[in-house]
């Protein structure tokens, strides 16, 4: 009878997919190394990864989370533009002892914002701005007002 090795479950098919799921580098890696697959079958697999990890990189704009307020004293006016995950944000403004709050969703193309809010209360739209003395703070000109970003 022939000598032949047990192969261990990270070897086989099923042990490598799991990996390629779960933990992509190590599943690639190995699925590279066992050779179990046709090199063309390699190829689109390691191609589709690739895709799907551009693709979910570059899907936040990077103002998810961030908050951006401004103040009118002299109007007894305040209001928030808050961005969520998933194009979403809220609007919510004060003017005096009246508090109002909108939720809506937002798309950014290079540094131009258009909202759409549920109650048609907020900006339409506006240009996110990147200060020039201060790197690490934002803006957006909505035309009649300028929000600033503030941490809470």
């Amino acid at each position: 009878m022939e000598n032949q090795t047990e192969l261990k479950w990270y070897q086989k098919p099923t042990g490598i997919i799991i990996l390629l799921i779960v933990f992509f580098p190590v599943g690639l890696f190995l699925m590279w190394k066992n050779e179990i697959w046709t090199k063309k079958t390699r190829w689109i697999v390691t191609g589709a990864i690739a895709l799907l990890f551009i693709a979910s990189a570059g899907g936040d704009s990077g103002l998810n989370g961030k908050k951006f307020m401004h103040m009118n004293n002299a109007a007894d006016l305040g209001a928030v533009i808050e961005f969520e995950s998933n194009e979403k944000c809220s609007f919510f403004l004060t003017t005096g002892t009246l508090k109002r709050s909108n939720l809506g969703t937002y798309s950014l193309e290079k540094d131009e914002l258009t909202f759409s809010w549920d109650k048609g209360i907020g900006p339409k739209s506006g240009k996110l701005i990147k200060d020039d003395s201060n790197k690490s703070e934002w803006k957006i000109d909505i035309g009649t007002a300028v929000y600033t970003e503030y941490k809470d």
